[in-house]
């Protein structure tokens, strides 16, 4: 059978698509006519009447670019703590690079969504645009965490990429360390983390802000993207590693090693990402820690107190991540032309 969309029943109704999820979301404002309508031209395209309105209100959508390779466990832990708190139930989708997000959005719409939030990662440029076009259309409810968008209106809360870069390269200067390489992934383009990667370089003197692209690599996504940076970086004799993902940096790591290198002994590795699983890797990392439990209330509360087409400008919130010491960061070794 093929897929009923919200077009397909606004159509037979005679009503608008933004009426459709009305009635669908249990929202107020819609007479009893109207409603009964929807629900019978629901019926005619093969929708049960109960189906758009089972759990109605009661359940956020969380839209996840590849959960199996996700940085975020963390942040993602927090918004289904959250969610539970405020009484809704989180249905997490996994977009494996947005092959299934017509089919996701689709789904959760039928189902009586209160709002979705839209994860990103690497891969976020992939889907998210068409994604909020057609919710925007919708009248549903999202926000988008770490992620960008053309639509104007599109309310955001992400990390401060550029505190958190300068955060890790302080670190690292304070540690003696003067080369030092950023590893991220090739699969998309992220100008505010190498942005604030030059910026921070400039800042402490190691390099001119457009001389800083010969630092930067850009790989897979993947242990063995971390493991063909420590190669390419190791030919610059960089001392440390700033990796995207704790999976990119663990890579690293293990290839170091191969190479007869210690860690932090001859080089220090830091993960620009944070997860429970961190301090019991070998060694444990030194890593970028979101505040994930403010950004996911602050995510929770932005969706369920606004619709979009409400807003009057573009609603950002930011919050600055912290590095968290541990076992993969030491004090540059001193050669012997220092000593």
């Amino acid at each position: 059978m093929e897929k009923v969309r919200l077009a397909d029943i606004a159509r037979i109704a005679k009503v608008s698509e933004a009426s459709v999820s009305r009635v669908f979301n249990g929202r107020p404002g819609v007479s009893q006519r109207m409603r009964q309508s929807v629900l019978t031209a629901a019926e005619a395209a093969g929708v049960p009447a109960s189906g758009p309105r089972r759990d109605s209100g009661c359940l956020i959508g969380l839209l996840v670019p590849d959960l199996t390779s996700h940085p975020d466990v963390a942040l993602i832990q927090s918004f289904e703590q959250q969610a539970t708190k405020r009484g809704y139930a989180l249905a997490i989708c996994d977009q494996a690079m947005g092959v299934n997000g017509d089919r996701s959005i689709d789904h959760l719409t039928r189902s009586g969504v209160a709002g979705i939030v839209i994860m990103s990662n690497a891969h976020v440029s992939s889907f998210a645009p068409g994604i909020t076009a057609e919710l925007s259309a919708l009248r549903v409810p999202f926000v988008l965490v770490d992620g960008q968008t053309p639509y104007e209106n599109a309310p955001v809360v992400c990390t401060d990429e550029r505190a958190g870069l300068q955060a890790a390269v302080r670190h690292l200067v304070e540690l003696g360390h003067e080369r030092i390489g950023l590893v991220v992934s090739q699969e998309t383009d992220q100008p505010q983390r190498t942005d604030g990667f030059a910026a921070a370089l400039a800042e402490f003197g190691l390099a001119r802000a457009d001389a800083a692209a010969r630092w930067v690599h850009r790989t897979l996504a993947a242990p063995e993207g971390g493991r063909m940076a420590a190669d390419a970086l190791l030919g610059l004799d960089c001392t440390a590693l700033l990796c995207e993902t704790e999976l990119m940096a663990l890579g690293a790591v293990g290839r170091l090693e191969e190479c007869g290198l210690l860690v932090p002994h001859d080089v220090s590795v830091v993960s620009l990402t944070d997860s429970p699983f961190a301090e019991f890797t070998r060694p444990p990392l030194t890593t970028l820690r979101k505040p994930v439990a403010a950004m996911a209330r602050a995510t929770l509360e932005l969706l369920l107190e606004h619709t979009m087409g409400e807003f009057e400008q573009r609603l950002r919130f930011s919050f600055q991540p912290e590095i968290i010491e541990r076992a993969s960061t030491a004090a540059r070794r001193r050669t012997q032309s220092e000593a």
